[in-house]
């Protein structure tokens, strides 16, 4: 089931780290103290990899949505995710 955007306001903290999922590999950890992160799993050379995509609130769902279609286009494409943001990041 997909994710909407009272239930991610509203995620709480457990005793433990948590994931709620959106489906086609977008989830938002929740951590034990409330910190709460996009992340995307994907597959790259037949290995599950994955991907923080960045922290709630400064990035909405639907956001997250849009930045899951991209690094999902990128592996499509066969540009590994995780280098490709490096390098944006850094400039590396």
């Amino acid at each position: 089931m997909l994710l909407t955007d009272t239930a991610v306001r509203q995620a709480k903290p457990k005793k433990k780290l948590h994931h709620l999922y959106d489906g086609c590999g977008l989830s938002l950890q929740v951590s034990a103290h409330g910190h709460k992160r996009w992340e995307f799993r994907f597959q790259w050379h037949g290995r599950t990899s994955k991907l923080a995509l960045g922290t709630y609130p400064e990035i909405k769902l639907k956001g997250s949505r849009e930045l899951r279609e991209e690094t999902l286009a990128l592996a499509v494409r066969g540009l590994d995710p995780r280098v490709h943001r490096k390098v944006m990041m850094h400039g590396d």
